[in-house]
């Protein structure tokens, strides 16, 4: 965990398995659907698709568990205030501007975050108007979120190989979706569509690429408000202030991906166990005691 002072990891590992129950039973179900797939092109990339997902979902779930560690031990990541302490020393920090390009913002979020490089031993600690804590818990929002949609890509590639749709590069969208609902027709297909035509996925997409290529999606927790400028076709100076989203917000953004994953997961498991042929010479039964 990335507090070394926490002290109740059980109860935060409870929290996580309520809030974000494990999808282990379709992660095992998935694996032996496909264990004795027939040798060769598809089913070996399958295979090893199958041990990525597990993987990122292992990932997916450390972070969920820095979020819920972090909501806990400092409620204050919930607090819509990103003003600085009354009466504050002034440092070096605090004497730079207040405004910063969001690709720096987005850099000195990350460089934080990375529990190898301890730069500050009280997460408490006021950083530019927010705290230490915040900008960890909203980088572990990040990272949740671009693994999640990580996830869903491959689960996306797996069930068009599966299904013999060929594509250059998938990735779980609509586009995708509607070719590979069309070439296998099933309700679970059917039901993979909805979740890429939906208002969910294209949210997380959104965010994504938002903090990654364009702005940074920005909460009052990690501190003052970043922007950027730019002159535009007419030679007009314009400035880009970045969206700003509360501590509960977030929460609620990240277990809206997790719950796309578990879905399109259990959807693709069935998929798998209908699909793939066995291959029995791989297949060696365990003898029957007597």
């Amino acid at each position: 965990m990335i507090d070394p002072q926490a002290s109740n990891l059980a109860e935060i590992q409870d929290s996580l398995d309520k809030n974000f129950p494990s999808p282990e039973e379709d992660l095992i179900k998935l694996s032996l659907a496909l264990a004795y797939s027939p040798e060769g092109e598809p089913y070996m990339e399958v295979r090893f698709l199958v041990l990525e997902v597990d993987n990122l979902i292992a990932q997916l779930r450390w972070h969920l568990g820095q979020v819920v560690l972090l909501a806990k031990r400092y409620p204050h990541v919930y607090q819509e205030t990103n003003e600085e302490e009354d009466g504050e020393q002034e440092t070096e920090l605090s004497r730079l501007p207040k405004e910063m390009p969001t690709r720096s913002h987005l850099l000195l979020r990350g460089y934080i975050s990375r529990p190898e490089q301890v730069l500050f031993s009280d997460l408490t600690e006021n950083w530019r108007g927010g705290t230490v804590a915040g900008w960890i818990y909203h980088m572990m929002i990040d990272d949740a979120v671009a693994r999640s949609l990580a996830i869903l890509d491959r689960l996306a590639v797996i069930v068009s190989l599966v299904g013999n749709v060929h594509f250059d590069k998938v990735y779980f969208r609509s586009g995708k979706l509607k070719v590979i609902h069309r070439d296998i027709n099933t309700p679970e297909t059917k039901r993979l569509l909805d979740i890429a035509e939906g208002d969910i996925l294209n949210l997380l997409i959104e965010y994504r690429d938002g903090w990654n290529h364009t702005q940074l999606t920005h909460s009052a927790i990690t501190g003052f408000m970043p922007a950027d400028s730019y002159i535009d076709a007419s030679g007009q100076y314009v400035r880009v202030q970045s969206n700003q989203l509360t501590g509960e917000l977030l929460t609620a953004l990240v277990r809206a991906a997790y719950d796309q994953v578990v879905q399109v997961l259990h959807e693709v498991c069935l998929i798998c166990e209908q699909r793939v042929p066995k291959e029995e010479r791989r297949y060696t039964p365990k003898p029957v005691q007597s």
